[in-house]
């Protein structure tokens, strides 16, 4: 894709629904070609295509946030049933590290 980044900040200007159709169909078309599961590609659709869009950069990053968020804590879930399954004690090891919050 040849991305002429000024198009589409005077798009974004002039017309947000246009860019806004625009921005999903070319997300749409990147998911769709992506070499992953059908699954996959339907949690990406969710997260990116689904999440409320704002004019406020920073509230549509701290709503990516949120959602990633999420995604990992169904993603703790999921490894602490695989540990049960597999006979260990459900505890589940996991490196903590500096994460920064946003509040707007």
């Amino acid at each position: 894709m040849n991305f002429d980044f000024d198009e589409w900040a005077t798009l974004h200007q002039q017309n947000p629904a246009e860019f806004e159709k625009r921005r999903r169909a070319v997300m749409e078309d990147i998911i769709a070609s992506a070499p992953m599961s059908d699954e996959a590609k339907q949690r990406i659709r969710t997260a990116v295509l689904a999440a409320p869009a704002s004019s406020d950069p920073m509230e549509n990053m701290m709503s990516a946030q949120r959602l990633m968020w999420q995604s990992f804590s169904e993603l703790q879930g999921q490894m602490k049933e695989l540990h049960v399954a597999q006979g260990q004690d459900g505890q589940i090891s996991i490196r903590r590290t500096a994460v920064a919050q946003f509040t707007k």
